[in-house]
């Protein structure tokens, strides 16, 4: 197997320009470098590092981090497939250029550790066929062994990337084999916007896209997170550039965002169809909107199915701070616009003519946090007093007695009634508005951002 440059999956250098130049992968860069330049020095690569592991949410990006890093440091470059690391081993050695310092990255499959079989999905691995645990267990046998032995006339360093160290078998993860462990930097929202309008290219967006970088960034983050689903969002915008003439906009990303990427036609409907839908959506939106400090106006409404929704609200991708953690009223403020939809169908249709199923999922949404509150977390739905506040602060775990767990669900009944009421009380006082809403989503059957707005603070 004769030894070769490989390029790498993707070019992840509109990431690494928006890296700190303090993070740790650029340390360990800049280390690299100063390493190259003394092959003969034992001790300086020892303390760079011969085995690395690096931590990272998406495996698919580190072929083209770790080439990124080799071509910074001087280095030359390979990597093993996930095939080929146990089962050419040592061959894939042996084919490693005599004369150069060399980074190899051998791609983490089922053979990092033992009984993983089970969960290669979740931890990102892809799956080699064929796994033979008794092979994988003799090479990292033969790996510590290989490692133990010291550096080879030519320096090398073997880089591994999980999204937890804590997937390496432990024989691996000691002094003299993968002993230092890196994390890739984490970019800010507007950092993370502009690499990713770098990556995919500026002249797929319009000026829209760019208008708010922290908007951008946060929807990135969630919706585009990884290499997967940027590609095929690439591959989309692209194509929608080629079918319209045009570039993307930032509602084109929205819809993406919320409908994914597949060329489909949704389903032609009537006014009669789309009412229903409509209300309930139109319910969450106003009380997203309206529900005291916490409210915010939702990116996107629509009435038009999406998978076994009738509807739905996509609220700011950036509502809440990066990294802040939920607070309570954060948590109630969630609950109200998870009933929302139910209480408009009651209030415009009445109590007797609401969607039998169309609220289910809402509500079992909005009960999953009412239990996290109280019997998770161990907070009470009454802040009236002191004594009040501090009237469950025993949470239930392992073994609970009945009587417990039927006081616990007492507890988020009440409270999710409490809100209920409250959400009915708040459509009522805005009648007016959520008319409008109800009217615009069945004109239009999408409504973006400035459309609520511009409806909410309109005068009636």
């Amino acid at each position: 197997m004769p030894y070769a440059r490989r390029t790498p999956s993707r070019d992840y250098t509109p990431y690494w320009n928006y890296w700190s130049e303090d993070s740790a992968v650029k340390r360990w860069t800049r280390e690299l470098t100063q390493a190259a330049a003394h092959p003969g020095d034992r001790a300086r690569w020892a303390l760079t590092g011969q085995a690395v592991v690096v931590e990272h949410e998406d495996l698919e990006v580190m072929d083209g981090v770790l080439h990124c890093v080799a071509n910074m440091a001087g280095l030359a470059y390979r990597r093993v497939p996930v095939a080929e690391v146990v089962s050419d081993f040592p061959a894939w050695v042996e084919a490693l250029p005599e004369d150069t310092p060399t980074l190899v990255y051998l791609e983490a499959g089922l053979w990092v550790g033992p009984a993983l079989e089970d969960d290669a999905d979740e931890l990102g691995f892809p799956r080699a066929l064929g796994h033979d645990e008794l092979a994988a267990a003799a090479f990292r046998q033969a790996l510590r062994g290989f490692l133990a032995a010291g550096l080879p006339q030519s320096p090398l360093v073997l880089v591994i990337a999980l999204k937890s160290v804590g997937h390496l078998d432990p024989q691996l993860r000691r002094q003299g084999c993968f002993d230092r462990r890196l994390a890739l930097p984490h970019l800010g929202n507007e950092d993370l916007a502009r690499a990713f309008v770098d990556e995919l290219g500026p002249s797929l967006f319009d000026p829209s896209v760019t208008a708010d970088l922290n908007h951008l960034g946060a929807l990135v983050r969630y919706e585009f997170a990884d290499h997967r689903r940027r590609s095929l969002l690439h591959q989309a915008l692209r194509r929608l550039q080629w079918r319209e003439g045009r570039p993307a906009s930032f509602q084109d990303l929205l819809l993406f965002a919320t409908y994914g990427t597949a060329d489909q036609e949704l389903s032609p409907d009537t006014q009669v169809q789309r009412r229903l839908p409509a209300i309930h959506e139109a319910g969450h939106a106003l009380v997203a909107a309206l529900d005291g400090p916490r409210g915010t106006i939702p990116v996107y409404v629509s009435a038009r199915p999406r998978n076994d929704n009738g509807g739905i609200v996509v609220p700011p991708y950036d509502g809440v701070a990066e990294g802040e953690e939920h607070t309570y009223a954060d948590m109630v403020h969630r609950i109200r616009v998870g009933l929302a939809g139910r209480a408009a169908e009651q209030l415009v249709l009445g109590a007797d003519q609401v969607s039998a199923t169309g609220a289910r999922s809402d509500l079992l949404r909005v009960y999953a946090l009412a239990c996290d509150l109280f019997v998770a977390n161990g907070h009470s739905p009454d802040l009236s007093s002191d004594a009040a506040i501090a009237s469950n602060l025993a949470i239930l775990h392992g073994q609970v007695a009945d009587a417990d767990l039927a006081r616990a669900e007492a507890l988020c009944r009440g409270f999710l009634q409490t809100q209920y009421l409250a959400v009915l009380a708040l459509l009522r006082q805005h009648r007016a508005v959520l008319d409008r809403l109800i009217a615009a989503l069945m004109d239009k059957g999408v409504l973006f951002q400035e459309d609520v707005r511009q409806i909410i603070t309109r005068q009636a």
